[in-house]
């Protein structure tokens, strides 16, 4: 077998291993299979917290947004560069 098939094979099955584990949310206690309901401040709390992240989320897009007008912008200008730098030189 090749040392390289070895190596991938030492890397790839603990990684499936892993990703087979269930994923369960423990942030709220629960009681058979119905989840418990939070208490009043809990909500409040995770409303504000769930406010937030929208927020933070809506600054990131809009951050993103930016960035890939930037780099459009830039793109133009090396590409506007690059046939100017051609002519030149011909």
């Amino acid at each position: 077998m090749p040392r390289w098939f070895t190596l991938i094979a030492a890397f790839v099955a603990p990684v499936a291993v892993l990703g087979a584990a269930p994923v369960v949310d423990q942030s709220f206690p629960t009681t058979g299979t119905r989840a418990a309901v939070p208490a009043v401040g809990e909500t409040a709390a995770l409303r504000k917290m769930l406010a937030d992240l929208t927020l933070e989320n809506e600054q990131l897009r809009n951050e993103l947004r930016e960035l890939r007008g930037q780099i459009e912008v830039q793109t133009h200008e090396l590409e506007s560069l690059k046939t100017r730098n051609r002519e030149a030189l011909a």
